[in-house]
């Protein structure tokens, strides 16, 4: 059985050399410079 493709984002953070942390924070740097949200908030979290 063929393996599954890797995530879109596995392999742009693997192609740069980032941590998940670090990438994520590169995430939210370039949101935050285009005046963006990325991610969610402790409300969005909770049901």
């Amino acid at each position: 059985m063929d393996e599954p493709a890797p995530h879109p984002l596995y392999i742009a953070r693997t192609a740069l050399g980032l941590t998940r942390v670090a990438f994520a924070e590169k995430i939210q740097e370039a949101a935050r410079r285009r005046s963006l949200r990325s991610g969610t908030d402790k409300q969005r979290v909770r049901k």
